[in-house]
């Protein structure tokens, strides 16, 4: 009885320590798992950072050769896409065009690759014929393509862009939707500034007209980045011809200078009126919207040596200097300034010049 009470206690001890081994071992597999998990979100957060980090970098060529395998193969096959989708009216082939466009963009990201689709005369090819599409979704992936291939590129795309595109674009902006004129001007914006060759072309063929015409279907963002784009332009402008530079601007860039004369034309009632109708209408929005006003001060004071002879007989200029007098002097509006880090005692003295000219003129004229 002894013996069998002495075993049975030994069993129970035995059990007892396989027991205590046993859990020693899962919580041992327990705490490495949560090790394993610790290790492995260190390294997840590392990979997650370092592919934030690298998100504008290239994704490696394998990436991009899933995405367009062969470029001169889609080059040749986007051709005939468009040609297929417009004499058959293919809804088809369009949205297979878009598709490949879609890709080129993301193909494109990459500065080989984009450099590698020009040199391919993928600009000639394919951007002059697709601007001309009657489809505007195909219109509008085009412009955005462009703007994508100046961003990656800008020097080569000024130097690639066949000067027929801008006729295109101006054709665009003029006859396009909304949205349409917003992408065909962000693409002039990126094209325009220290290209007189491309100036030249626009004043020849359009002229600044059509851009005033333009004002009433516009909304305020594209308004605004249109008076910047002249804004940039008109300053460029006087710096090249200015005593202290024109001696230091390549004498072919000259001649396009010369000829767009944009300085001879800034004192025509045309030019000078144009800007008057679109900084009226501007004023006239709500306060809520008068962020577009730092455009038009800067603007304002670059024009001032040229259109404050037109203005002297303007009522609708004498009103709106008044107006904008009030506004610029008044300490409440100093946290619009502030915000928009614009000197407010500066440009309450450039209007200030523009009262005090305008008024003499009423004097003189009584």
């Amino acid at each position: 009885m002894i013996y069998k009470n002495n075993l049975l206690s030994k069993t129970e001890s035995n059990w007892q320590m396989a027991t205590t081994r046993m859990l020693r071992t899962q919580n041992l597999l327990c705490l490495i798992a949560i090790l394993l998990q610790f290790v492995y979100g260190l390294e997840a957060q590392q990979h997650s950072r370092r592919y934030r980090e690298n998100e504008v970098d290239d994704y490696g060529k394998e990436y991009y050769d899933m995405i367009i395998p062969d470029l001169e193969e889609a080059l040749m096959k986007m051709e005939e896409l468009l040609i297929k989708a417009e004499s058959d009216n293919d809804d088809e082939a369009f949205e297979n065009l878009l598709e490949m466009l879609h890709n080129l963009v993301e193909y494109t990201r990459n500065s080989n690759n984009a450099y590698k689709f020009v040199k391919a005369k993928g600009i000639d090819r394919i951007i002059p014929q697709h601007l001309k599409s009657s489809n505007n979704d195909v219109k509008t992936r085009t412009l955005i393509f462009l703007k994508s291939l100046f961003d990656i590129a800008p020097t080569t795309m000024s130097a690639s862009m066949p000067i027929v595109i801008v006729d295109r674009i101006l054709d665009i902006f003029e006859k396009g939707n909304l949205a349409l004129k917003a992408h065909a001007l962000d693409v002039l914006e990126y094209w325009l500034p220290e290209n007189p060759r491309v100036q030249a072309r626009v004043m020849k063929i359009k002229g600044l007209v059509p851009f005033y015409d333009q004002v009433d279907k516009l909304d305020m963002r594209v308004i605004a980045t249109l008076l910047n784009l002249f804004n940039i332009i008109l300053k460029e402008h006087i710096t090249v011809r200015s005593e202290s530079q024109k001696h230091l601007v390549d004498n072919d860039k000259m001649k396009f200078y010369l000829r767009i004369g944009l300085l001879e034309h800034m004192s025509s009632d045309t030019i000078c009126g144009g800007l008057m109708n679109i900084f009226t209408k501007l004023w006239s929005y709500s306060t809520n919207e008068h962020g577009v006003m730092v455009v038009v001060f800067d603007l304002m004071k670059n024009i001032k040596p040229y259109c404050l002879k037109s203005y002297q007989s303007d009522e609708k200029a004498q009103k709106l200097f008044s107006a904008l007098s009030e506004f610029v002097n008044d300490q409440g509006n100093k946290e619009f300034f502030d915000m928009y880090e614009q000197n407010m005692t500066d440009v309450a003295l450039v209007i200030g010049e523009y009262v005090e000219k305008l008024k003499y003129n009423v004097k003189d004229e009584m």
